[in-house]
């Protein structure tokens, strides 16, 4: 199935006088606005570690960029549940279909003999390990007032 994502659909979030290009995650500059409302939801809410499914890839969704995106896929626990269904009472839009906790490893150009290079590589050492979860939210840099 094709993975779909809200810039599908641009036309629909026009007409709701949403600006897509507003929008971004709680890794972004723009969650600091909702810092107080995010550390509400996540209140008692604890996680000590993830850890790392296998790594894989996201393609760009933009012709104009050709790259892949390496990620590490994390294991899903009732845990990392609990804590994305918190953030989720917050209002919030989907960007992708469906719940596919990752962390960004790096882009690389568009080439799959490369692409394949690094996942054997990252695979074999990073599969199955578990990674410590630092206390706190990241929200980014916060922008000078």
């Amino acid at each position: 199935m094709k993975q779909l994502n809200s810039h599908n659909f641009e036309e629909v979030y026009k007409k709701l006088d949403i600006n897509l290009d507003t929008l971004g995650c709680v890794m972004l500059d723009n969650a600091h606005n909702w810092e107080k409302h995010i550390e509400a939801v996540l209140d008692g809410w604890k996680m000590d570690t993830v850890e790392i499914d296998h790594i894989g890839y996201f393609e760009s969704t933009y012709d104009d960029e050709p790259y892949y995106c390496l990620v590490a896929h994390i294991k899903v626990t009732p845990e990392l549940m609990e804590g994305h269904n918190r953030l989720e009472l917050l209002p919030h839009i989907n960007t992708f279909t469906g719940y596919k906790p990752h962390m960004t490893i790096g882009y690389i150009k568009k080439d799959e003999t490369l692409r394949e290079y690094y996942l054997k590589r990252l695979n074999d050492f990073w599969a199955g390990k578990k990674i410590t979860v630092e206390d706190g939210i990241n929200l980014g840099y916060k922008p000078e007032e």
